[in-house]
């Protein structure tokens, strides 16, 4: 069973100060622990407990990813998602997490792209 890392975001906003630097938010890197935790913060009032650290098909925002079976899967998942992001006209405004929702636009043409890739 795959398991995807993710941060419990309590103890970021505990740790903050380790985290200057780390986080970008719409090409802004994120350098003082106030604009860290009000980030932070602001993913909390979303309903978030945590918060992945890449790609995750499954992804729970109150448990984290649930575990994947195959490392196919995985992989396939990441190909796509790698593919939505280059593709994403709203990358910049977006309030989705690429390869946490898979419903959205450039997800779904991704999703084709990748299949046209694989079945040549």
């Amino acid at each position: 069973m795959i398991h995807h890392v993710c941060m419990n975001i309590d103890g970021a906003i505990i740790n903050a100060k380790d985290l200057r630097g780390c986080i970008t938010v719409e090409g802004q890197t994120l350098n003082t622990v106030a604009e860290v935790r009000a980030w932070l913060n602001e993913q909390k009032t979303k309903g978030y407990r945590v918060l992945p650290f890449g790609y995750c098909k499954c992804f729970d925002f109150q448990k984290g990813c649930p575990g994947h079976e195959t490392k196919e899967e995985c992989v396939e998942h990441e190909a796509i998602c790698k593919i939505a992001s280059a593709i994403c006209e709203e990358e910049k405004t977006c309030q989705h997490w690429c390869g946490v929702y898979t419903d959205c636009k450039a997800y779904q043409e991704a999703k084709k792209i990748y299949e046209e890739r694989k079945a040549k």
